[in-house]
């Protein structure tokens, strides 16, 4: 075994707990396309009533090009993760380099274990696919209303799509990797755990310049969702100006609640509200881009899921008077639209769970001098639970606000399809993804207190002393 070979695999064992992320990462892609792609042999074995053999082989000619769309989602989902995993190992990789090793064999280091762990994620992710088939499938069945059973489905046809459209997000994730690491100097690497990021300090008018801004675009794009009929054909520059909005908006809110909170002392200093505070605006520039992608991945999952299910609803065997094309096609388009609904809404919450787990690692040495300081467990975990609901609730809130507003287009649409809006229950389905949100936003918080106050036990909260803490360290 070469000796960057040995490396990589003693890295992957020491950082088992940075690369769960990214591994977990990795396998959600993989599992999805893989699910995606297996449409088709979920349902040849299903029970296929009046639909012949040929009608679910058609449908595998649009499953698959619209597949690539997920892939572009995937590839930028993982470019992410590979951000979280640089940063993180940016004191070691230094090491490397500072015991002889040069750029290129410290990067070749480094994809060899990126790769490692993507195709460990890679047979994980089919293999939970494979596992949770009959549960796939039975979303399968109800998109093109067949009678569900439950059954192991293994797909030749979904391995092989996932395995290229993997090797297209492991491109992705590997460029980002070196275009991280080749930017970074020797310095910053070997500064990476001490330096933490600094709020900048903004004046006030820069701050109602972006109010104003975020309000101008987003009332645009509400304009035209209210008035004009062929909304759709704006849909990509009214999405640009959405988010242009959301983002100016997000940064604004970042900057103005911290000083409505600093402006009330009994609330910010009662426990360790001034940390949490003080934890928010220190990230807001590094943050707005995530937390303005999971807004719009989340508003857009949601008006997708309300469209499978109002689609869904109308089109029955007696609608479509037999004809079979129909409820193929109706099907398929249900399927598609379905699945992209859940990718975009998982994706989200993947964002702002990696977006955490990422700032948690780098404040565990922050949480550490707390402790020294006399803070309790308790204390940590209300601050820890705190940092993390505001950057769920700040995308959250948009999200419900674009919805609002999206639910007009998705009327229209169902309206072009000749489908009454009553059928869907909008405030429903909103709720039923606000429900999940949240229970991600609860997983999430507790693999960030595993990650930072993991060390702590809790018969020594509130007595750990220095030496304890700085052990732990």
């Amino acid at each position: 075994m070469s000796l960057e070979r040995k490396l990589a695999v003693g890295s992957i064992r020491r950082s088992v707990g940075d690369y769960s992320v990214y591994f977990a990462t990795f396998a959600f892609c993989a599992c999805l396309l893989y699910t995606f792609a297996s449409c088709r042999d979920y349902l040849l074995v299903l029970d296929t009533g009046q639909f012949s053999l040929d009608v679910f082989a058609r449908v595998m000619e649009y499953i698959i090009p619209v597949g690539v769309f997920s892939i572009v989602v995937f590839c930028f989902l993982a470019r992410y993760a590979n951000r979280f995993l640089v940063r993180r190992r940016k004191a070691e990789l230094a090491t490397l380099q500072l015991a002889g090793m040069g750029k290129a064999a410290v990067a070749r280091v480094l994809l060899m274990e990126c790769g490692a762990v993507a195709l460990a994620a890679l047979a994980g992710g089919i293999a939970v696919g494979i596992v949770l088939s009959p549960v796939f499938a039975m979303l399968a069945a109800w998109a093109f209303r067949l009678t569900w059973r439950p059954v192991v489905v293994v797909s030749t046809v979904g391995m092989t799509f996932t395995a290229a459209g993997f090797a297209a997000v492991l491109v992705a994730s590997a460029i980002g990797a070196l275009r991280e690491l080749g930017r970074t100097s020797l310095l910053d690497l070997m500064q990476a755990r001490h330096v933490p990021e600094v709020a900048r300090a903004r004046r006030h008018h820069s701050i109602g310049r972006d109010v104003v801004k975020g309000l101008v675009c987003l009332s645009i794009v509400y304009f035209l969702c209210w008035t004009v009929v062929g909304f759709l054909g704006l849909m990509i520059p009214a999405s640009i100006l959405a988010c242009m909005g959301t983002f100016w908006l997000l940064r604004a809110l970042a900057a103005l609640i911290p000083a409505v909170v600093r402006s009330r002392r009994g609330v910010y200093l009662k426990g360790l509200t001034c940390f949490v505070t003080r934890q928010v605006e220190a990230h807001v520039e590094s943050s707005c881009a995530a937390l303005t992608c999971a807004s719009a991945l989340l508003s857009v999952g949601v008006c997708a899921l309300s469209l499978a299910v109002g689609i869904r609803s109308v089109v029955d065997v007696e609608q479509a008077g037999g004809d079979l094309e129909m409820l193929a096609g109706t099907g398929t388009l249900v399927y598609i639209v379905l699945f992209f609904g859940v990718t975009f809404m998982v994706s989200a919450a993947a964002v702002l769970a990696l977006q955490q787990m990422s700032e948690a690692s780098e404040s565990r040495e922050r949480f550490v001098e707390l402790t020294q300081l006399g803070a309790e467990r308790d204390a940590l975990s209300r601050a820890l639970l705190a940092q993390v609901a505001v950057y769920f609730l700040f995308p959250g809130t948009m999200a419900v606000v674009h919805d609002a507003f999206g639910f007009m287009v998705a009327a229209g649409m169902l309206d072009m399809l000749g489908i009454p809006v009553e059928n869907v229950n909008f405030t429903l389905v909103l709720a039923v993804v606000m429900v999940v949100f949240v229970a991600y936003l609860l997983v999430t918080y507790r693999g960030c207190k595993r990650s930072v106050l993991g060390w702590l036990a809790p018969a020594t909260a509130g007595g750990a002393g220095p030496e304890a803490a700085g052990g732990a360290a």
